[in-house]
């Protein structure tokens, strides 16, 4: 009997996923309730980094140390036998073009995320603020979903990017 070893990296990338995430939704929560516990009111564009343009650190953050860490994890599950790598010279996904050096992925991942996500993330709220669709300032409990919903999203775009860059090493 032989084992599908796309089939096994895929469900290792769906439960990684789906932990990391889970994770991220409850540190999220955990720190939006010590940053904004308290607070009646928060202008969800304040500077620098105020309402939610936290979101603009936590991403770089984010997306490195889970970068560094998953990646650290699943070459050790690789070496280990209890995952297979990908085949040589398979890519999966953007992950691809990511470097093959382990800090300037981590590196280079944070920064387009943090490009790509906070400029959508703020400039929707701006937009939908400007528009009329969101007030300008925001309850303690609105600042906390925004931050967990905005977070898990980035958890589940950039997870199996690089767990599956981390299966071509």
């Amino acid at each position: 009997m032989t084992i599908d070893t796309s089939a096994a990296q895929a469900a290792m990338v769906s439960k990684e996923t789906s932990i990391n995430t889970a994770v991220t939704a409850v540190i999220a929560a955990a720190l939006s309730c010590v940053i904004f516990r308290g607070h009646s009111s928060i202008v969800a564009l304040s500077p620098p980094v105020g309402g939610i343009l936290g979101i603009l650190p936590g991403t770089f953050n984010f997306t490195l140390l889970v970068t560094l860490a998953l990646t650290l994890i699943t070459r050790r599950r690789v070496r280990s036998g209890s995952c297979p790598p990908l085949a040589r010279g398979v890519r999966r996904g953007i992950g691809g073009a990511l470097p093959a050096n382990l800090i300037g992925r981590a590196i280079v991942l944070a920064a387009v995320a943090t490009l790509v996500f906070v400029t959508l993330g703020a400039g929707g709220v701006w937009l939908a603020t400007r528009l009329s669709a969101l007030p300008i300032e925001w309850s303690f409990l609105s600042m906390l979903g925004f931050y967990v919903v905005y977070f898990v999203f980035l958890s589940l775009v950039v997870t199996p990017i690089i767990l599956w860059r981390a299966l071509a090493d």
